[in-house]
Parts: C-alpha cells; sequence; structure tokens
C-alpha cells in the first residue's frame, strides 16, 4: 500500500473550533474552547473524543464485520464532555504515577538495605547475581551485570551531580 503526501494545512485555533462545530460538535463556549485548544491542543484532544465520532458496522459477503468511523461527532457530543474525559485521563496517571513512585522508592531502600547488610560495595559483586542472569556472552566474554556496572561506573564518573561530587571528594 503506498503512502499518501501529507496535505492538512495549517488550522488557526478559531477555524479548529469551527471545524468541530461544523462536525457536529456542541461547542457552548467558544472562547473557553479556544483556550484548551491552544494549552492542551487539537491533537492531544482528538484521542480523547475519538469514541464519540460517529462510527457504522459494516458486514461483507462473508459476514465479517468492520467499523467505519466518521470525522463527524455523534449528537450531543460536547467539548466540555472531551475536556472533562482528558482531565479525568490526567488525573488517574498521575495517582498511579504517584503509586509507582511510592513503589519504587520502598523497592530500591529494601534493596539497599538488604545490599548494605553484605557489604559496602555489595551491589558491585558480581556473586550477588543470579547465575542465569550472569551468563557469559560467547562474543564477549562479559556477563551482563559486569557491562551493567561498567556503565554504571561510567556514568558515576561523567556525573556532575552534587551527591556524586560530594561522594568522590573524600574517597577513591
Amino acid at each position: 500500500m503506498g503512502q499518501v503526501a501529507y496535505s492538512k494545512s495549517y488550522l488557526p485555533v478559531d477555524d479548529q473550533v469551527r471545524l468541530l462545530q461544523a462536525r457536529g460538535m456542541v461547542i457552548s463556549n467558544s472562547d473557553k474552547a479556544e483556550i484548551c485548544l491552544r494549552r492542551i491542543g487539537y491533537y492531544r484532544l482528538s484521542g480523547y473524543w475519538y469514541p464519540f465520532r460517529h462510527r457504522e458496522i459494516l458486514t461483507d459477503p462473508q459476514g465479517k464485520q468492520s467499523d467505519r468511523i466518521f470525522e463527524n461527532f455523534r449528537t450531543g457530543t460536547q467539548f466540555a464532555q472531551v475536556v472533562d474525559l482528558y482531565v479525568f485521563d490526567k488525573r488517574l496517571r498521575l495517582l498511579f504515577l504517584d503509586a509507582i513512585e511510592r513503589i519504587e522508592v520502598a523497592l530500591r531502600v529494601d534493596i539497599a538495605l538488604l545490599l548494605g547488610l553484605r557489604g559496602a560495595f555489595s551491589s558491585n559483586a558480581l556473586s550477588h547475581f543470579n547465575k542465569y542472569f550472569s551468563s557469559i556472552d560467547p562474543k564477549t566474554g562479559d556477563t551482563p551485570p559486569a557491562k551493567f556496572l561498567r556503565k554504571l561506573d561510567d556514568a558515576y564518573e561523567r556525573s556532575r551531580e552534587e551527591f556524586a561530587e560530594h561522594f568522590r571528594k573524600p574517597y577513591d
């Protein structure tokens, strides 16, 4: 299947609002809609209004069904609904990110405490890695942990972060 040349031209925000209205979206406050489109963007919001587009189920002679999705919106689709869906998704994503961050920090602390019991540099001891993870690459003679530790050491040496500078000053 050949590619089609991109032919869409720039559409100012006020024209974007008119286009959405022409496709059947109810926009009760054009000024607010323009603000949302300027802050969030037409393309980003388009993913949230996609489920509101008119669709038709087609059945071929063999009985196989497919969707045909049109540019116009189902009757009663409101711009405010689309923005509400976007805001809900954003808040949900932030809640998940907060939960994931808490789990990540707790896991890092648990790993640090466990490794700390074994010694200050136990994270560099290849013997602490799972034997299946530590298999030797026949081409290089290296193990994945050895490659990882080299990359980590290189990153530490290049780091200009305050914590790295602070650690390097008194220690070799």
